[in-house]
C-alpha cells in the first residue's frame, strides 16, 4: 500500500450523508492520514477549486449529484485547466461510464458498495494521487528536456556528452560546425580526439568520478588539421549511487578573444618601449640642461673674480645674455 507522509488533502463531492461517513471511515481503518473537505454539489466544488486548487491533492466525485453528473463535473474541471487527479465513484458499474471516464482523463473509476470497495477505497485514491504526481513530474521533465534540447540545438557553444569510458554519445550542431565534422564521424569516438594528439590524455576512472565543474583553456583541432583555442567546462553526470555515468562538456571557440588579448599585449609592449624611450630622452635632455647651467655658473664666477659683471642669468633653463 502506498502512503503519503503528509495528510492527503481530499475534496470529496458527495450529497449522500451515509456515503460520506463510509468514505471517512475507510481512511481511518486504512490508517491513512487525510484532511477531507466535503461538498454536496458541482457548483460548490467548482467554487472551492476556482479559489485555490492547490489546497487539494485529489478530488473524489460521486457520479450521481443534484442537477448534474459527476462525469460532467470532471469534464468541467478539465476544461477549466485545473491540474488535479480525479477519482469518479458510482453506485452501479457501467461500461459506458467507464469508457467515457477514461476518455475524459479521469485517474480512477470506482464502483461503490462492494466489499472490495470498502477495503481498497482509500488505497486506490492514494494510488491515483501518486500516479498523477508521477505523470505530472514526467511531463514537466519531458518539457524541460525539450527546452534543453532546443537550447543545445541552437547555441553556438559546442556540447558533447561522453560515457564513462570517454566515448562520445551526443554532440550538438554547434560542436559539429566548430570542428567541421559530421555526427557520424564523432559518435563513438573518444572525446579527447577533438584535441591534438600531443595534448590529449585519457582520464583515469578516479579522475572521471571526481570530476566537478572543471573549467580550463585548451587547444582543439578542426577536420582540416587547423588548431584553435577553446575554453572548456566539463561536469559529471552521476547515477543514484553517485557513480559517474557520463560527462557533459561545453566548448567555446575563443579565437577572437585570444586575438584581442594578443593585440592588447602587443599594444602594452609597444607602450612600454615608448615609455622607456621617453625616459631616456628626458634623462638626456635634463642632463644637457644641467651641464649648461653648470658652465654658465662657472663663467659667471670667473667674471666675478675679474671684477666683471655676470654674463648669464641662470634659472628655469633660460639662455638670455646680458649685453
Amino acid at each position: 500500500m502506498e502512503k503519503k507522509e503528509s495528510p492527503l488533502r481530499i475534496l470529496y463531492v458527495e450529497d449522500n450523508n451515509f456515503d460520506r461517513e463510509i468514505f471517512k471511515k475507510a481512511f481511518q481503518e486504512a490508517g491513512i492520514v487525510s484532511f477531507i473537505t466535503e461538498c454536496t454539489g458541482a457548483d460548490e466544488a467548482i467554487r472551492f477549486l476556482s479559489t485555490d486548487a492547490s489546497h487539494f491533492d485529489v478530488a473524489v466525485i460521486d457520479h450521481t449529484l443534484p442537477g448534474t453528473k459527476g462525469l460532467d463535473l470532471c469534464k468541467k474541471i478539465k476544461e477549466e485547466g485545473i491540474c488535479l487527479p480525479l477519482v469518479l465513484l458510482t453506485g452501479t458499474g457501467s461500461e459506458e461510464i467507464a469508457v467515457e471516464a477514461m476518455k475524459t482523463g479521469i485517474d480512477d473509476y470506482i464502483v461503490k458498495g462492494s466489499e472490495t470497495h470498502k477495503h481498497t477505497l482509500a488505497q486506490r485514491i492514494v494510488k491515483a494521487f501518486s500516479h498523477h504526481e508521477k505523470e505530472v513530474a514526467l511531463k514537466n521533465a519531458e518539457e524541460k528536456l525539450r527546452l534543453l534540447d532546443k537550447a543545445f540545438q541552437t547555441t553556438n557553444i559546442g556540447m558533447t556528452i561522453t560515457d564513462a569510458a570517454g566515448k562520445i554519445i551526443y554532440v550538438n550542431p554547434g560542436q559539429l560546425k566548430m570542428h567541421g565534422l559530421s555526427r557520424e564521424e564523432l559518435i563513438g569516438r573518444e572525446g579527447r580526439s577533438l584535441a591534438p594528439p600531443e595534448m590529449s590524455r585519457p582520464m583515469t576512472a578516479k579522475e572521471i568520478n571526481n570530476l566537478k565543474n572543471w573549467s580550463r583553456d585548451s587547444i582543439n583541432i578542426r577536420s582540416n588539421g587547423e588548431t584553435f583555442p577553446v575554453h572548456l567546462v566539463s561536469d559529471a553526470v552521476k547515477d543514484e549511487s553517485g557513480k559517474t555515468v557520463a560527462v557533459v562538456t561545453a566548448c567555446a571557440d575563443i579565437t577572437d578573444t585570444k586575438k584581442d588579448e594578443d593585440s592588447l599585449k602587443r599594444a602594452n609592449e609597444e607602450l612600454a618601449k615608448n615609455n622607456e624611450r621617453l625616459e631616456r630622452f628626458q634623462k638626456l635632455t635634463v642632463g644637457r640642461e644641467l651641464e649648461m647651467i653648470k658652465l654658465k655658473n662657472e663663467v659667471n664666477g670667473l667674471l666675478k673674480r675679474l671684477g666683471e659683471p655676470k654674463k648669464y642669468k641662470v634659472g628655469e633653463g633660460t639662455h638670455n645674455i646680458n649685453g
